[in-house]
């Protein structure tokens, strides 16, 4: 009984303390938490303070892009990803922008990256254009629609290659403060 509640309590503070390098839709939806990310001996202030800056360096209007703040606790910023999704039309392979919400939450040696909204930008009356659950995009057997193949793979790419390029910056940045650059 000791062992197996030992191995349990290491089984949960392991997969408390995961990175996730990689996001996939979940049952055709994409997860709420991507990544809770322990960074030692790091205050939230200073991890919020990097994490801004990211945010300021990585986009072209920051002061358009943000939108929440909440010093040393959160931020919520919006994006657009031009031709960050494609589908099959006529046999030709269309490209759509899509907009994106991330908030980031901060606490004392971690930080949580959420997935708020992910759409197609450009939205046509009475089309659905919701990118975080694609249940749509799949027939009653589960086959996937030919307008919508490349969609799962596109949306999970595009988050996919925005995370780690936080979580790097965040690293990268924290690093050269430590070793005064």
């Amino acid at each position: 009984m000791k062992k197996t509640i030992t191995i349990l309590g290491f089984l949960v503070t392991i997969i408390g303390y995961a990175q996730v390098t990689e996001i996939k839709y979940l049952d055709k939806i994409l997860p709420e938490s991507v990544v809770n990310a322990l960074i030692i001996q790091k205050s939230a202030n200073e991890i919020y303070n990097k994490s801004l800056n990211w945010v300021k360096e990585s986009y072209k209007n920051p002061s358009e892009v943000i939108k929440t703040t909440i010093e040393n606790e959160m931020i919520r910023f919006e994006g657009i990803k031009a031709d960050g999704v494609s589908s099959k039309v006529l046999g030709s392979k269309m490209f759509y922008s899509v907009k994106y919400t991330i908030s980031l939450y901060f606490k004392d040696n971690k930080y949580k990256f959420e997935i708020n909204s992910v759409d197609y930008a450009i939205s046509t009356p009475g089309a659905n254009t919701d990118l975080k659950n694609i249940t749509y995009c799949y027939k009653n057997s589960g086959e996937i629609r030919g307008l919508y193949s490349y969609v799962p793979t596109d949306i999970e790419s595009l988050l996919t290659t925005l995370t780690p390029l936080f979580i790097f910056t965040l690293k990268k940045n924290l690093r050269k403060k430590k070793n005064g650059n």
